[in-house]
């Protein structure tokens, strides 16, 4: 199941899924609910903004060249995803704000956060 897609603007957004027993949302997807256990779980676009929660570069990888930046984003609905962020690492800082953004490094295409 791929979590890209995008918004009817056409702007990078993540799918995720939403309870309609209890509404907690979770990404990726989920066939039932990791809260209370419901199935039939609603196909919904995230946010595509949130606040940098926490992050780090990562130097040492034998799956993906190094270094590459990993983040915590929470977005709106108390949900907090795991990404890459893509831009300039030095210009981070834990509160700012970021949004989904799609890398196309070597022609692949890579989800992740790039600062608003």
């Amino acid at each position: 199941m791929d979590v890209l897609t995008t918004t009817p603007p056409g702007e990078p957004a993540l799918r995720g899924s939403r309870c309609p027993a209890c509404t907690k949302l979770a990404f990726p997807p989920r066939s039932y609910c990791n809260n209370c256990l419901a199935g039939d779980q609603d196909d919904v676009l995230l946010p595509t903004a949130g606040e940098l929660y926490a992050f780090s570069t990562v130097h040492v990888s034998s799956s993906q060249p190094v270094p590459y930046t990993l983040g915590f984003v929470d977005l709106p609905g108390d949900l907090r995803v795991l990404g890459k962020l893509f831009g300039v690492i030095d210009d981070l800082s834990i509160g700012d704000t970021v949004a989904v953004a799609v890398d196309s490094t070597d022609g692949v295409d890579t989800w992740g956060f790039r600062k608003v």
